[in-house]
């Protein structure tokens, strides 16, 4: 079995979720060697990151090819073009080695002289495709079709065309300010070679430089490692001291030790979970902290009566599972594993979360609805149909942030109120 076999493992077991792509591109590498480990890091990036492009190349340059072949055959294109200290005698050795490994046997002859016609360039994108927009950007920034498709019915070409180039850009590091330390002004005189000012929030800062610990501002606690959007999220919460704070599935560890300082650790903070190993990550992070305010449990929504009363919350902030187009830039691996058939489903889900969530909201309280997606149905369309069947929720602010305008994730939140408050 050659590493081009294995790399083809690995990127099934990430299409079927088995692996978590980030993690294991930095934790899970268990290779002794340097080389292998480079190997295995730069090939499964390129897998990940340019999969439908790298698909769309099998199909034409491997004529006849049977269909349990492609994947393997897509590796040895991201080995290809991606890692050119594996040459081309080692690609022809690793197909003699796998060609029984598949039923039919590999043509290991007439593949390798298929491989050498592309001369180590890309396969041209044909005159019409690149007329047509959808297959156009779906073949430049390797997204599936439908997901192009799908965005540029719901928010046209121009904003489909920067928001998926966006995604494919490496972007600065975000901090958040301590302002128990230090100002942004501070910071940004001190080291304007260093920082740039946020865009979304007061107190975001876009780090510049390339080792983010070494700083002495890191090193002295006066910045935290805080993206945008988290930042902007927590100030729309507004959590203070003495309020009823639920966080439901927080995508950051950051933002529950954050809302606990907010809130002074007065009052109550519970922290609703779906996942044993992100619950257990985050108590371990909460307790590096020696922060034990925050009360975090697991489980689904239509369990979470068992852990308080309706009616009994100030503020939440619910995070929904969704299509997390806003994410792409951070996990490529949602691309391979996200399906269409699965959209409905994701939409009862996020219905039955909304619906119960309210249920816990006291009269004069505040829900937030957010998802890291671009899609209408999961947005707006959602917003807009809870709205119309609870009269007692009013909307006070939504926005779609895409994440071409602003170095960090895309995402959708909704502010709504229940009731009056006669505070």
């Amino acid at each position: 079995m050659s590493k081009i076999y294995q790399a083809y493992q690995y990127l099934e077991q990430i299409k079927s979720r088995e692996i978590n792509f980030l993690n294991f591109i930095n934790k899970g590498l268990s290779e002794s060697d340097s080389f292998s480990r480079a190997f295995f890091r730069d090939t499964l990036k390129a897998l990940v990151n340019r999969y439908y492009f790298l698909e769309y190349e099998v199909n034409n340059v491997f004529k006849e090819l049977d269909e349990n072949q492609k994947d393997y055959f897509i590796a040895v294109l991201g080995v290809y073009h991606y890692f050119k200290d594996f040459h081309d005698d080692d690609i022809c050795k690793a197909l003699s080695e796998d060609k029984e490994l598949f039923t039919p046997e590999i043509d290991v002859e007439k593949r390798f002289s298929e491989l050498l016609s592309l001369n180590h360039a890309f396969y041209p994108i044909p005159e019409e495709d690149s007329k047509h927009f959808a297959k156009y950007v779906s073949l430049h920034f390797s997204y599936p079709l439908w997901i192009v498709k799908m965005l540029t019915k719901h928010h046209g070409h121009k904003t489909t065309y920067k928001a998926l180039s966006s995604s494919r850009k490496n972007i600065p590091l975000t901090v958040k300010v301590n302002l128990d330390k230090t100002t942004s002004e501070e910071i940004l005189s001190k080291y304007p070679n260093d920082f740039q000012k946020g865009k979304l929030v007061d107190g975001s800062l876009y780090y510049l430089g390339k080792n983010i610990i070494a700083h002495p501002l890191f090193k002295n606690n006066e910045i935290i490692v805080e993206d945008e959007v988290t930042q902007l999220l927590e100030s729309k919460l507004d959590a203070e001291p003495l309020d009823n704070v639920l966080l439901i599935y927080p995508k950051r560890d950051v933002l529950v030790n954050e809302v606990s300082k907010k809130m002074e650790k007065i009052g109550k903070l519970q922290v609703m979970m779906n996942d044993l190993v992100e619950e257990r990550m985050l108590k371990n992070y909460l307790m590096r902290f020696n922060n034990q305010f925050p009360e975090v449990f697991n489980c689904n929504i239509d369990l979470l009566l068992t852990y308080m009363p309706y009616d009994s919350v100030d503020k939440a902030l619910m995070f929904v599972p969704s299509t997390n187009f806003g994410l792409i830039r951070r996990n490529p691996q949602e691309l391979l594993s996200l399906k269409m058939e699965e959209i409905d489903n994701l939409l009862n889900t996020q219905r039955k979360m909304l619906e119960e969530g309210s249920l816990f909201i006291k009269d004069g309280g505040k829900l937030i609805y957010a998802c890291y997606t671009y899609n209408k149905k999961e947005t707006t369309s959602m917003i807009k149909t809870f709205l119309e069947n609870h009269q007692e929720f009013t909307l006070e602010e939504e926005r779609m942030i895409f994440a071409h305008e602003i170095p960090s994730d895309g995402v959708y939140y909704a502010v709504l109120r229940k009731g009056e408050n006669d505070d």
